[in-house]
């Protein structure tokens, strides 16, 4: 029985000197590399968060300034509308005026042609007057144009009694009403 606790002895042994040389020469390497690559890892991940961060603080920035750029577009088309009406209402308002002036004009240009044209005129029936008016006065003179005139209206009624006699015998009918 000796030899096989001896035998035993000698692997239990050889299995501690086994464990050491692993534990001393191949785990601790092997738990050093375990520990460096942890390590690496854990600062990958801090890099990952902290671009992560960075990237989020970018993006809100680039949020902010767009918007800025959007209130700054509203506001430059606002003041652009703002500037277009005023130019517009003044071009209107300069042309109401020329409009208003220029009917004046010819308002006025037509009062004088009106004043022109009625003084002319004024003119020749005062001419016109005065010559029937002289006209008149040579022919009251005379006995043969109130003769005539009396001729005149004598010949002028008995045309027209004569017409209504022919009218009358035409139209019988009316006679018995």
């Amino acid at each position: 029985m000796l030899s096989i606790n001896m035998s035993l002895i000698y692997s239990i042994i050889n299995l501690l000197i086994l464990f050491v040389i692993f534990r001393f020469v191949l785990f601790k390497r092997v738990d050093k590399i375990l520990r460096m690559r942890e390590k690496e890892m854990e600062e990958i991940r801090k890099n990952a968060d902290a671009q992560i961060l960075e990237a989020n603080i970018m993006k809100e920035k680039y949020e902010k300034g767009l918007q800025a750029l959007e209130d700054e577009k509203e506001a430059i088309f606002a003041e652009v509308k703002k500037t277009a009406y005023g130019v517009r209402n003044r071009i209107l308002s300069e042309a109401e005026a020329q409009a208003e002036e220029m009917l004046a004009k010819a308002k006025q240009s037509a009062d004088d042609a009106y004043a022109k044209e009625k003084s002319r005129n004024e003119d020749a029936i005062a001419k016109l007057v005065v010559e029937a008016a002289s006209k008149l006065s040579e022919q009251a003179c005379s006995e043969k144009s109130d003769l005539a005139l009396y001729d005149r209206f004598i010949s002028a009624a008995m045309e027209d009694a004569e017409k209504n006699l022919h009218a009358d015998a035409a139209n019988p009918q009316k006679n018995q009403v």
